[in-house]
């Protein structure tokens, strides 16, 4: 696996990455939860995000390239599968184009999300041939 074309433009934080990488790939997952802090940040949980595609996970998060066998990153983040929040990438462009950020989403902003894509569709013109 490659990390994606947008991360060479520089920077990204983690859950803006996460979006724009299911947005190069549909076959990755978005996913958040909190995290064991790494560096500075160690002894502390922080929301975190990444992708998961394939039984890895993908981080490309301010200029990072790490991929990783689900279990070992889970392991090293201290992350418990129950407390991830797990979307398709056809869900994370949703809430995201909904929304107009890059999440995490709230309940409502999910629920939103779906109302307004329905009704969306209902109005797509149906062209016959």
């Amino acid at each position: 696996m490659k990390s994606p074309k947008t991360k060479k433009n520089g920077n990204r934080n983690c859950f803006e990455q996460a979006v724009l990488t299911c947005l190069e790939d549909e076959r990755a997952d978005m996913c958040y939860a909190y995290v064991e802090g790494q560096g500075p940040q160690k002894g502390t949980r922080i929301l975190h995000a990444w992708n998961e595609m394939a039984g890895y996970c993908l981080d490309y998060s301010n200029r990072g390239k790490t991929q990783l066998p689900k279990l070992a990153y889970y392991m090293v983040a201290g992350i418990h599968d129950k407390d991830v929040t797990r979307f398709s990438s056809k869900d994370t462009m949703m809430f995201a184009m909904t929304s107009r950020h890059y999440g995490p989403w709230t309940k409502e902003e999910q629920s939103d999300a779906k109302i307004k894509f329905k009704r969306a569709l209902k109005k797509k013109t149906k062209y016959t041939l």
